[in-house]
């Protein structure tokens, strides 16, 4: 498959590194103005022609990634109108999906778009992983009028990088990253400046801050130009998102001055949030879970990860779940398929493991 790439930095570059290492046959033409850039997608492999402005290098492309900055994904994909040939599939990764196909309807291109639900606070080509959209969403934004072919192509692509493709409709997926990403940028960026501002210029709290605080808010590090753009773009959906987070807000404020309340906050918060488990994904691809009981001891999760490796299964995820089914704890191992669930589950009970299927 010939695949064309437009931008060379954190998603551009991981798309290139991961469809080369993954996706047999597969020739990619990557344009960037930065010669640093091409010149280590070639010399790691992850390309086979670079190209800084010249367009005509995608005119036998059977798909186009254009990952460039939301407010610029329009201008590009009209540079490809008269370059392109007709079945090629053109398709960005903007975090905002509704603005950019209403840009785009008009132009004659066979354009699906897309969000890859993966990142980081780096950015860059340097930063780029071939593993980044492991396991992670590929959103897919089509057309009413795309053909059925483009969406299947992109959805081939997109398991190819190890990513799980869904199909949602432009204004619905942005209400929904409004919630889950852009959302929680404006709150982790809000947070880092209470705590600046409470520091007054002391730096204690700085110093001091630890593993909890530095979770919530490592997305606070992410890049101010980009996120502005984004939520520019998706400017409603972000606004109706604050509003809520400003009633939740004054809702604690009020439990907590009356002191009636709070408990029932951090409750209702944690069995949503436990409800995030693996199994959860079964709304949108298939999951293959098993829980067990192990000792709370040194080497007990080694010890199964061993089990499992040394018998030829895979382990796609694995971790400690807590929630009301199982208020003490257990392992929770994700598998890649059917068989190697059944296999697992065998393999444990055989083993003397209480499993719980």
């Amino acid at each position: 498959m010939n695949i064309g790439i437009i931008g060379l930095g954190l998603i551009g570059g991981s798309i290139a590194r991961a469809l080369k290492n993954r996706q047999s046959n597969t020739y990619i033409t990557v344009m960037t103005r930065s010669a640093s850039a091409r010149d280590a997608a070639l010399a790691d492999g992850a390309a086979d022609a670079t190209t800084a402005d010249d367009y005509a290098l995608f005119s036998d492309c059977d798909v186009v990634y254009i990952c460039v900055p939301v407010h610029k994904i329009a201008e590009t994909a009209e540079r490809l109108v008269t370059v392109v040939r007709a079945d090629c599939v053109v398709t960005d990764v903007g975090s905002v999906k509704a603005p950019v196909m209403r840009a785009v309807a008009g132009l004659g291109l066979c354009f699906v778009g897309g969000h890859p639900m993966a990142g980081s606070e780096k950015s860059g080509y340097n930063a780029a992983a071939e593993y980044l959209f492991e396991n992670a969403y590929y959103i897919l934004t089509p057309m009413p009028e795309t053909p059925p072919f483009a969406i299947e192509r992109l959805q081939t692509l997109a398991y190819a990088m190890g990513a799980i493709p869904v199909v949602l409709a432009a204004e619905y997926h942005d209400k929904v990253v409004a919630a889950i990403s852009h959302g929680p940028h404006v709150v982790a960026a809000a947070l880092v400046n209470t705590v600046c501002a409470l520091d007054a210029g002391r730096g204690d709290m700085q110093a001091l801050a630890a593993g909890g605080f530095k979770d919530v808010t490592r997305i606070a590090s992410s890049d101010g130009a980009l996120w502005e753009a984004i939520c520019a773009e998706n400017r409603d959906e972000v606004l109706n998102v604050v509003d809520e987070f400003i009633v939740q807000m004054r809702g604690f404020r009020q439990a907590l001055a009356d002191s009636n309340g709070v408990r029932n906050i951090f409750e209702s918060a944690k069995e949503y949030r436990d409800g995030f488990a693996a199994s959860t994904r079964a709304k949108y691809a298939e999951s293959f879970v098993v829980h067990l009981d192990i000792l709370d001891k040194p080497g007990s999760i080694a010890m199964v990860a061993t089990l499992l490796s040394e018998n030829g299964i895979n382990i796609k995820n694995i971790g400690i779940v807590h929630n009301r089914t199982y208020h003490d704890g257990v392992l929770q191992i994700v598998l890649d398929s059917a068989k190697g669930r059944e296999e697992a589950v065998l393999l444990l009970k055989k083993t003397g493991f209480t499993v719980y299927e």
